[in-house]
């Protein structure tokens, strides 16, 4: 972005003045400078207002600007309710409640009734297919289910899209091919990304009420 200004403040000054035959080079690099960083800030605009969006922004830039913005108003909060139904400002009694929620969420009461259940359900995977399951991650796996992921969803809580990893695999592809049938084969732990970015879902508008938590 700050690029992007000062490429534009450029070309502004040289293009409102009578530009000598030896500085003609000199604008027109910053023109081809310019139509670049427009583009690549087109791009970006398009990525964060989803790619869900683009059919109907018929690439204008001003849409993207105007549907970005909106978001961000209507997603500012600045408290939430708690099990008691009190609205909570404090920084650290959100973390609680959240860290309450979903304590409870993946937490039972009932796990020697569950076990009950289970032990009366006959096995139905066949050994072979247990033994193909039971089989260490490879490579290819790893790389065919990257391939899979769409490239501009989901974004990642260190802002790297899946289309990051399609467009460089050929530098990150053989970390990540050795990071992931590590964890996956129980060789390495999952501190390093065991975490998740939580999203508040508005049920309805304008009111204090709509928020609940997503899991």
């Amino acid at each position: 972005m700050r690029n992007l200004v000062i490429s534009k403040v450029k070309f502004k000054f040289y293009a409102n003045r009578l530009v000598p035959f030896k500085l003609l080079h000199r604008l027109m690099s910053i023109s081809t400078k310019l139509d670049k960083l427009l583009e690549l800030d087109e791009i970006c605009w398009q990525q964060r207002s989803r790619v869900t969006w683009l059919q109907y922004g018929d690439r204008s830039i001003s849409y993207f600007h105007k549907v970005v913005n909106h978001k961000v108003k209507t997603n500012s909060m600045h408290g939430i309710l708690d099990a008691k139904n009190r609205l909570q400002y404090n920084y650290q009694k959100v973390i609680d409640i959240f860290l309450d929620f979903y304590h409870r969420l993946f937490s039972s009461d009932c796990s020697s009734i569950a076990t009950e259940i289970f032990d009366t359900v006959k096995k139905r995977v066949p050994q072979m297919t247990r033994l193909a399951l039971n089989l260490n991650f490879k490579r290819d796996e790893v790389e065919a289910a990257l391939q899979f992921m769409a490239p501009t969803k989901s974004l990642s809580s260190y802002g790297m899209l899946a289309l990051f990893y399609h467009k460089d695999w050929d530098v990150v592809g053989g970390d990540v091919c050795q990071f992931c049938p590590n964890v996956l084969n129980g060789c390495d732990n999952v501190v390093s990304f065991n975490y998740t970015l939580i999203g508040l879902i508005p049920k309805n508008c304008a009111t204090n009420l709509s928020y609940r938590i997503s899991s």
